[in-house]
């Protein structure tokens, strides 16, 4: 009986640490996934991602349906920029220090490419 129990904590322990395993793999391979597929998006468009956009999008929508000032549009969609250059500046620290960049030429180009989008993005505020 006590052989039973000790083969089935066993059992029990073994399925948590590969669950364990198995979600810290998945949740990696999702963060830097999905930072490198908005890298590459950035980097071929040089448009904010849908994913940044799509909440700001909604919001500016609803101040327009309701009939809502000008101002009120204006200042959601500075917010929106704002949060946009704040996302990209994110990345930029990113590729600024990430080892799955291909090599410091590669790095090099990456980050010109995201200063200059940058730059543009910056330009809109002003």
């Amino acid at each position: 009986m006590v052989v039973l129990i000790i083969i089935a904590l066993t059992i029990i322990f073994l399925l948590i640490m590969i669950g364990a395993i198995w979600g810290s793999n998945y949740a990696m391979a999702r963060m830097v996934g999905d930072k490198h597929k908005v890298l590459q998006a950035l980097v071929e468009t040089g448009q904010v991602p849908p994913a940044w956009s799509r909440p700001f999008q909604r919001k500016i929508a609803r101040l327009t349906h309701s009939h809502a000032d000008s101002a009120q549009i204006a200042e959601q969609q500075e917010r929106a920029l704002r949060h946009y250059l704040s996302e990209l500046d994110r990345l930029i620290s990113y590729a600024q220090t990430s080892p799955l960049v291909d090599g410091e030429e590669t790095r090099h180009l990456l980050l010109t490419t995201l200063a200059d989008i940058r730059m543009g993005w910056q330009e809109k505020m002003q």
